[in-house]
């Protein structure tokens, strides 16, 4: 099943290729400022870490302002031109060595 289905329309996903703390603080508060009351969820990955911003459908804008993975980027934009849809957001969860367990962005150490 299309994880799309799964876990419905409404998140948008950021995937940050640094394990730069000060570029994820910068990242997670822009998307506090851009989506006030919204869920925002915090995982870490073997290149950085991906954002989960629950309840908005999904934005290129928002995406590149908070900082996502240029190559990811630009596979939705050629994905939404081919396919001819205007809602494309592939957060890759299940790849050798990522965890899905959530972290707390203050209590990581600096």
């Amino acid at each position: 099943m299309r994880m799309d289905k799964v876990r419905g329309l409404n998140h948008i996903g950021i995937d940050l290729d640094t394990k730069n703390r000060l570029r994820l603080l910068i990242s997670y508060f822009n998307a506090r400022h851009l989506f006030p009351g919204k869920d925002i969820r915090v995982y870490e990955t073997k290149m950085g870490h991906h954002l989960e911003i629950l309840g908005i459908k999904s934005n290129l804008i928002a995406r590149m302002i908070l900082g996502d993975c240029p190559d990811r980027l630009w596979f939705s934009e050629e994905r939404m031109r081919i396919f001819k849809r205007d809602f494309d957001d592939v957060l890759f969860n299940i790849k050798d060595g990522y965890k899905r367990e959530e972290v707390n962005v203050f209590s990581e150490a600096w």
